[in-house]
């Protein structure tokens, strides 16, 4: 099992303590590669009307799934600030190339909260309506939506707050979790190769797709690396083509010499 766990007082150190807080149980990433977002699930819109999730996911580009709620105290503000003004970084279109859904954890969310948080995301990051979308819905379905992508969190007793990581989780086009990015500023070339591999190759240009072959994804460091295997088998790879064409040349030399009325 692939557990993560990213804090919610992201801007604290990390500190090591011998038992995990209460409020703070099952709270974290298990990673669910491949794990399938429930499509017939139906939630509510920032205008209170149902949205089912196969309209949205089922389309011909990825996207970045978030989990947050518009009275978070601090970390869901600072998460949904730095994703809009990472969007433009990205050199991808919103729309087009990929689209955003955030999901309150808050029920109380719908819809005023969602409106509120989509204006605010909207005009920041200059992506258009149709590509940014805000849902919610009741405790029992944020539940069963987070479930099914590995994201824990809590209600925190006594507080209208949740306990909560940050992290933006890549889906594919069918609806299949591709990839996790946790913690507040991923890098804008994560971020699009994360897209790009999670669009299954519809996503990017042909460089974008060539570098995918070069490099993988190295979930401590949480951004894309050498694949230095790939290096090693490129460079014999062009070896081989070499030494073939020499052996060729010096063959046909020598039929040559051999054969002067050739």
């Amino acid at each position: 099992m692939n557990v993560l766990f990213f804090s919610t007082l992201a801007f604290c150190p990390l500190q090591i303590v011998a038992e995990t807080p209460s409020d703070l149980k099952g709270v974290g990433i298990e990673q669910r590669l491949g794990a399938q977002i429930p499509l017939d699930m139906t939630l509510l819109d920032h205008e209170g009307s149902s949205t089912l999730l196969s309209d949205i996911f089922s389309q011909s580009v990825p996207t970045i799934l978030s989990f947050n709620y518009s009275t978070c105290p601090q970390l869901c503000k600072l998460q949904l600030e730095a994703t809009a003004d990472l969007l433009p970084r990205v050199s991808l279109n919103a729309g087009s190339d990929y689209q955003l859904v955030t999901v309150s954890l808050n029920p109380d969310d719908v819809p005023e909260g969602l409106a509120r948080m989509r204006h605010r995301l909207l005009d920041r990051s200059g992506v258009g309506a149709g590509a940014w979308h805000f849902l919610g819905g009741s405790r029992e379905q944020i539940s069963r939506l987070t479930d099914a992508v590995g994201f824990g969190f809590r209600e925190v007793e006594g507080k209208s707050d949740y306990a909560h990581s940050a992290a933006l989780i890549l889906v594919a086009p069918d609806g299949r979790v591709s990839r996790y990015l946790g913690g507040l500023n991923p890098e804008p070339r994560t971020l699009r190769y994360s897209l790009v591999e999670a669009g299954q190759g519809r996503t990017g240009s042909i460089l974008d797709r060539a570098f995918l072959t070069c490099f993988y994804y190295d979930g401590e460091e949480g951004k894309y690396t050498p694949a230095a295997m790939n290096f090693v088998r490129f460079g014999a790879g062009v070896g081989l083509l070499f030494l073939v064409g020499f052996v060729t040349r010096q063959s046909r030399c020598r039929r040559q010499e051999g054969n002067p009325n050739q």
